[in-house]
């Protein structure tokens, strides 16, 4: 299935990024994070920051959103940011689309917000979990992260939702000199259902320090992905290219609608909010 994005925008002046891609959609719930990693391409804003006064929708348009995905049969969604454990209503949000609007769903999160109470309530209406692990920063996180190092909250993650039955996935930068072989076997100790290997995606106007320790070519990165995937064969593991990423749209909290093109800078269409936009029809184009 080739990729889509749907427009989900209200009067409250905001749009979500909402990505269709290989048959599952991706919704970040927010741009807020507690986090800042040097390894992620997501343009966030930080938490508790007051100047960013629009975190994400009320509860009751994130409920209109989930309706529109139904009515258009979009039948799975991953929900993403940001960190979208600092939605306060998200798990009303998990469990209205998945009994009301029958969508299956993925949580992608980094795991520092996860409780025993908050797993139990989540779980009942996921199909999947997701959350990352880099060992280029083994310091403990800070407060947020309560002292932990982020292999500890990585391996809490995997611990809550398995012991419910739900699998989760764990995404890593893969790079030179960046340990690949010690976080598959790490996190496939840990429970882990699947590894992804990422390749680095620096968006335009990212400041990442040392960031070039990240950067590898496309042919580069296939060779040692592919060289990984076939040295541990009994364990699950994918990979995503730039080329992969660069297939997805984006919605940004003024409306625009961009893709980013083959140079990583964001292309935009027009805006939601202003102009008739055919985004079925964009994505056709490329």
């Amino acid at each position: 299935m080739r990729g889509r994005a749907f427009d989900i925008a209200f009067g409250v002046g905001v749009a979500l990024k909402l990505v269709v891609k290989k048959g599952k959609l991706s919704w970040n719930v927010t741009h807020e994070c507690n986090r800042k990693c040097g390894h992620c391409h997501v343009e966030t804003v930080a938490h508790g920051d007051e100047r960013n006064h629009l975190k994400w929708l009320p509860k009751n348009d994130a409920c209109k959103v989930a309706d529109e995905l139904s009515r258009q049969k979009v039948t799975r969604v991953g929900i993403s940011g940001g960190e979208p454990l600092l939605v306060p209503y998200l798990e009303e949000l998990v469990e209205y689309a998945s009994r009301q609007c029958g969508i299956e769903l993925e949580l992608a999160t980094n795991g520092i917000f996860l409780t025993e109470e908050k797993v139990f309530r989540l779980a009942q209406h996921l199909k999947k979990a997701a959350t990352s692990l880099d060992y280029d920063d083994l310091r403990p996180l800070s407060v947020f992260g309560r002292g932990m190092s982020q292999e500890q909250v990585v391996g809490k993650t995997i611990s809550l939702f398995k012991q419910y039955g739900i699998p989760v996935e764990v995404k890593t930068i893969l790079h030179r000199g960046g340990r690949a072989e010690e976080i598959i076997e790490t996190v496939a100790r840990k429970g882990a259902s699947e590894i992804q290997l990422r390749q680095f995606f620096r968006t335009d106007g990212q400041v990442v320090p040392f960031t070039e320790r990240f950067v590898t070519a496309d042919e580069e990165f296939n060779e040692m992905a592919d060289s990984l995937i076939g040295k541990y064969p009994n364990i699950k593991i994918s990979k995503m290219s730039i080329s992969d990423m660069l297939k997805y749209g984006c919605i940004s909290f003024d409306g625009s609608f961009y893709i980013y093109g083959k140079d990583k800078r964001p292309i935009t269409h027009g805006n939601l909010l202003k102009d008739s936009l055919d985004i079925a029809a964009i994505h056709r184009s490329l």
